[in-house]
């Protein structure tokens, strides 16, 4: 579903809501980047609104939204999820090669440590 958004302003006293349901029975208004701005009028008069995008749905329309959004949002969950258990067992194979190659330096060096360490003779 494409949600488009036309700019608007309003005179509203407070903040309008983001998601509005009471200024209509019929729509439902998605509003987003509100901002409380001034102009001066040609009397000098300084007049203050709220400047807004908005998006107007029928209750349908909204419900959709809501469903696609939600739908949305569990995807990048689940693919923030793999992406984190990924990341858990290349770090598990990280650590087990780090410790093997540990263990294959600690083999290497204790066997050229044989190599140059004279075997216990008998002394006569």
């Amino acid at each position: 579903m494409v949600i488009v958004y036309q700019q608007r302003e309003g005179t509203q006293e407070s903040k309008p809501s983001v998601v509005d349901f009471d200024s209509s029975k019929t729509y439902v208004y998605l509003r987003r980047n509100i901002e409380r701005t001034s102009r001066t009028e040609e009397e000098g008069n300084v007049v203050f609104f709220w400047s807004y995008e908005e998006a107007k749905l029928t209750h349908e329309e909204y419900e959709q939204y809501i469903k696609e959004t939600e739908d949305v949002t569990t995807a990048m969950m689940m693919q923030q999820f793999n992406d984190m258990i990924a990341s858990q067992e290349l770090a598990d194979i990280t650590v087990e090669m780090n410790h093997e190659e540990e263990m294959q330096l600690l083999n290497d060096i204790q066997a050229d440590i044989a190599l140059i360490t004279p075997d216990n003779e008998e002394e006569p």
